[in-house]
């Protein structure tokens, strides 16, 4: 009498046994593990932390209403600093990488997410009519003039920006900083450069489901 092949119940085993016991020990064994966004901050000489937020301030909007801080408040921000008189391709890059963001933005389940742009009050002429020529959403946009000096201190002591144009005019920078509905700084990108661009999209995902279960 010939003995029986073990074979096809290995291969049997093999097949859905291995694969359905790999399966209950990952999900009863081990636990998901999500890392949430880190905050922006400095070390001094002292050795304190210091985190960097959203501070008080009282700009313009280009309908010349004061707007503040607190506005900001609430939402997850992309802030950023910003001249009509800059380099054409760089503010070209600069505008339409954040607008492509924008545009990736499931705005169907209402996020609190807000672009806000900082610019220098001199330029308010040209600055609207730049801004006219986006066609932008005013409810999602926010575009606040001020004077150079309140823009530095709000820049530096604030969101940690530091490199703006070594000219001196226009005050603008490449950078866009992500704030969370707190105001804490969470991360800094170089908004023209597309690979960063996608890292922006990345985090606010990330924060919108961690930290805000969207």
């Amino acid at each position: 009498m010939a003995k029986r092949s073990i074979i096809g119940p290995i291969i049997l085993i093999g097949i859905f046994v291995v694969p359905l016991a790999g399966y209950f020990f990952l999900k009863l064994a081990t636990s998901q593990q999500f890392n949430k966004m880190p905050f922006v901050y400095q070390i001094q000489e002292n050795g304190d932390t210091v985190y960097y937020r959203l501070p008080v301030f009282h700009f313009q909007s280009l309908d010349g209403d004061s707007v503040s801080g607190e506005a900001l408040l609430g939402n997850i921000c992309l802030l950023g600093f910003f001249s009509p008189e800059g380099e054409p391709m760089v503010n070209t890059a600069f505008i339409g990488n954040l607008k492509r963001t924008f545009d990736n933005i499931a705005w169907e389940r209402s996020p609190d997410i807000r672009f806000a742009l900082f610019c220098e009050k001199d330029t308010t002429g040209k600055l609207r009519a730049y801004v006219d020529s986006l066609d932008v959403n005013p409810d999602q946009w926010m575009f606040l003039t001020a004077s150079a000096e309140a823009l530095q201190n709000l820049a530096e002591e604030g969101l940690g920006i530091t490199d703006f144009t070594s000219s001196g005019k226009p005050f603008s920078s490449g950078l866009v900083v992500l704030t969370d509905k707190e105001g804490r700084v969470r991360k800094k990108y170089n908004a023209t450069n597309l690979i960063e661009e996608r890292k922006i999209q990345e985090d606010l995902i990330t924060l919108l489901r961690l930290e805000y279960g969207l």
